[in-house]
């Protein structure tokens, strides 16, 4: 048994014409609306309001100081790192800041306030996993079957 179907072109035509003019048109009438640059608010940065930086030992561990007052994280803790040598790099990075404070420059400093912090709450397990995850994509890392003589992975 075969089967006719009808084709009315006229229903077919004023059904096209509709579903083509609609994107124009919202595409004409909105156009101030998509031709507008995005403008963000961003608040300005803060000046620097410390004029010396040091690192100060106390209980095994070292804290930096602007102006003889305490780093603090951003919950309110006192910064307070086990190594000389990463409070040394924390310092520097507070005292290469020249007229304002550009945060997005102490990467050393957000980690070490992020680790002390802990704003997600994760364990060791979950942190551990993250980056598990993230090596599983990660483009600096290669897999290699060739061993050096001393036994370790060669690494390209």
């Amino acid at each position: 048994m075969q089967s006719y179907y009808t084709f009315n072109s006229k229903v077919f035509f004023n059904l096209s014409k509709s579903l083509f003019e609609l994107p124009f048109k919202s595409i004409i009438y909105n156009k101030n609306i998509v031709t507008k640059p995005s403008c963000r608010n961003y608040s300005a940065p803060p000046k620097r309001f410390y004029r010396k930086v040091g690192i100060l030992k106390s209980d095994g561990k070292y804290e930096i100081t602007l102006d003889q007052r305490k780093l603090k994280t951003p919950k309110g803790t006192i910064l307070k790192v086990d190594n000389e040598a990463l409070a040394l790099a924390v310092a520097t990075e507070w005292d290469s800041q020249k007229e304002v404070i550009q945060r997005n420059n102490m990467h050393l400093t957000a980690l070490s306030s992020t680790v002390i912090d802990n704003p997600n709450n994760n364990t060791k397990y979950d942190i551990v996993q993250q980056i598990l995850s993230f090596l599983d994509t990660d483009t600096i890392l290669f897999y290699s079957k060739t061993m050096c003589a001393g036994g370790g992975w060669v690494v390209p």
